[in-house]
């Protein structure tokens, strides 16, 4: 996404598999996915490939994750995929301060802040 937004072109999977090192295949699957959550507009062809639909500094970091993973839970304990079971945390509480850390970043941060400027 943060390709996408940089790019004055619109980026295809190999242009973005190229510059990134993961798998084509990979990307397809995740590309097609924002797809389908209206964040992406594809178009096929030669002169194909993905753009935005909406603004990059509309857009959180936290929306594309939970798009990807699934809405996090802050009250995750980590051990049992559930509340923590125990009287007292075992990881000092650490883990929700980790994650609610992290939602507020991911919150707070636009798309737009972390756009890579391509050279395509």
């Amino acid at each position: 996404m943060a390709l996408i937004a940089g790019s004055k072109i619109k980026l295809n999977v190999g242009n973005i598999a190229a510059i990134t090192g993961a798998s084509r295949n990979h990307l397809a699957k995740v590309l097609q996915t924002l797809v389908r959550h209206d964040y992406l507009i594809s178009d096929r062809g030669p002169k194909g490939g993905f753009e935005l639909k909406h603004d990059a500094s509309q857009i959180t970091l936290l929306e594309i994750y939970q798009t990807m993973e699934g809405i996090i839970d802050r009250n995750y304990c980590g051990l049992h995929g559930t509340t923590c079971p125990f009287a007292e945390c075992v990881f000092g509480g650490l883990t929700q301060y980790f994650t609610n850390d992290f939602v507020n970043y991911m919150q707070t941060k636009k798309l737009s802040s972390i756009a890579y400027k391509t050279q395509i």
